[in-house]
């Protein structure tokens, strides 16, 4: 497992944090860092090891002004430091991989250090039983040398539940986390490109984030009923669905495209069919449209290839997504039993059963949510 240090404009901000899938590393807002630092894995749902960092896992910094991420450059190291300036802040970030110290004497100083330095929570601490569902409960689970994750995913309707099995916490403080399994695939960087554009209206334009429903504003062909638009990430990701919004000019969404194959490439010349709709017709102005992927596969180059539009003599495209499998929005945690939008955690199953071997979270949204949600306990 990795964990992390901060230095943060000159001051230690925390130490021996562990590193976990999606979960904010700066949980606690009196730490003084601004924004979230995630980690995603581009290839599943597994936490980061160093033997896939910058290639599989990646660290995101989300600014908290809505402006672009940033990508955290790390190596394939067991240990390393980034001296990186994140929303004018000032970070020096420490990274250690405590497997791979296989001297007794390293190993045991590793451990001695981030203990006497004190275990920051990476997620919301639950706990005991008779304030179960309390998120921010003082305390936590022992050592952070010694600890395990298990994790549950699936989609949950409004007012659901999930439970993860886990281990018997004895001590009676669990670490719990929520998020979405889908995070857009961009977020890790790259270049969107197409095969044809007209000159005021790039591929940029159609990866930009903008709202659906502005008049035009997107990406658009120099003429005609067919085009190319994709994006090239910086390293082969998994992609389980991708979405489009409609291309709005003057109360007319006939640019947007009718018929298509989605392909995936990784040397952006051989490209694989992984989905193929013949006629999206009827588009509302600010329509946007998810189309998941049955067999979908690890990519460099993923693109949209436009055969027809509806009916128009420009084709374009509002935005476009590529959704990935992994965590990148953490979800609030809320209280069971008490009003609020979030999701909330409690011991036991749904029934209030095995207190200390299962954990179960609520969806307390009003439409369903493709949740993914874990406990830790050390």
């Amino acid at each position: 497992m990795l964990y992390c240090d901060l230095v943060l404009n000159g001051v230690q901000a925390w130490s021996g944090v562990p590193c976990l899938l999606g979960t904010p590393i700066n949980s606690r807002a009196y730490l003084g860092f601004i924004g979230d630092l995630l980690f995603i894995d581009t290839q599943g749902t597994s936490d980061p090891d160093y033997t896939g960092l910058g290639t599989r896992y990646f660290l995101v910094y989300v600014p908290v002004d809505g402006s672009s991420n940033t990508v955290v450059p790390l190596t394939m190291e067991p240990a390393q430091q980034v001296s990186i300036t994140l929303g004018l802040q000032d970070c020096l970030l420490s990274f250690y991989d405590r497997d791979t110290l296989t001297s007794p004497t390293d190993r045991a100083a590793f451990v001695q250090s981030i203990s006497s330095r004190g275990y920051q929570s990476p997620t919301v601490v639950i706990g005991p039983p008779g304030n179960q569902g309390r998120p921010g409960i003082p305390g936590a689970p022992g050592a952070p040398g010694h600890i395990t994750t298990w994790s549950s995913s699936g989609v949950v309707p409004p007012g659901g539940t999930l439970s993860v099995t886990h281990d018997a916490d004895a001590v009676g403080n669990r670490l719990v986390a929520a998020g979405k399994t889908l995070y857009p695939v961009s977020s890790i960087g790259g270049t969107p490109f197409a095969n044809v554009s007209y000159v005021t209206r790039p591929p940029t334009l159609a990866f930009d984030g903008h709202a659906p429903g502005i008049n035009d504003d997107g990406w658009v062909n120099n003429g005609g009923g067919t085009g190319q638009l994709g994006y090239q990430l910086v390293a082969s990701v998994i992609v389980i669905s991708y979405s489009i919004n409609a291309y709005l000019l003057n109360g007319s969404t006939g640019r947007t495209p009718k018929t298509w194959t989605f392909e995936g490439s990784n040397d952006g010349i051989t490209y694989t069919v992984l989905d193929t709709r013949l006629s999206e017709t009827a588009w509302g102005t600010s329509e946007v449209r998810t189309y998941s992927i049955a067999t979908p596969g690890s990519y460099l180059y993923y693109r949209i290839n436009i055969t027809a539009n509806n009916g128009e003599s420009y084709t374009g495209v509002g935005q476009m997504a590529l959704l990935g499998a992994s965590t990148i929005g953490i979800l609030p945690l809320i209280c069971e039993g008490e009003a609020g939008v979030g999701v909330s955690a409690y011991f036991g199953d749904a029934a209030g059963n095995n207190q200390s071997t299962m954990t179960t979270f609520r969806n307390k949204y009003t439409s369903p949510q493709n949740l993914i949600v874990k406990v830790s306990l050390g």
